[in-house]
């Protein structure tokens, strides 16, 4: 028999985990501390993401999708900076979201590693430039390597 989730358990896991990501330099990590959340709720309650919306967004995330290109790349540039920004505001514990931006904000790549990392796709990138091109944006470096533990 299975021994049952404690509250100390659950308190424990509140205090999040490590998670390396990129730091600003080259060939560099740095490690924070991060909860995972459950992400669409974080993005709609930002209101990233319009309801009509919300099916495409999670067939994205999932990998299941369909090709569709009617926004400009600019705005969907836009959209994903908003994503970034609230799901990084969600995982952060230390340093918070918040120290950063007043300290020295967090880099699209890291932000990209916080995403992966959330999303459970460790070392990989390739939903997010599969998505990105559906939304009309280019990405075509596959140099950027980006690495969430």
């Amino acid at each position: 028999m299975s021994e049952f989730f404690t509250l100390e358990q659950l308190k424990e896991r509140a205090n999040g985990i490590p998670v390396t990501i990129p730091d600003w330099g080259p060939d560099k990590t740095i490690t924070v501390r991060c909860k995972k959340p459950d992400v669409m709720p974080v993005i709609m309650k930002a209101g990233m993401v319009p309801n009509q919306l919300a099916k495409a967004a999670s067939d994205l995330f999932s990998g299941k999708y369909e090709e569709k290109n009617e926004e400009p790349e600019s705005k969907g540039w836009e959209q994903l900076f908003k994503v970034l920004e609230a799901v990084a505001e969600a995982c952060l514990i230390e340093p918070t979201f918040a120290q950063f931006q007043e300290h020295c904000p967090l880099s699209f790549e890291q932000k990209m590693a916080i995403l992966s990392w959330a999303m459970g796709e460790q070392n990989s990138l390739d939903n997010f430039r599969e998505g990105a091109r559906l939304l009309g944006i280019n990405v075509d470096s596959k140099n950027m390597a980006v690495s969430a533990e």
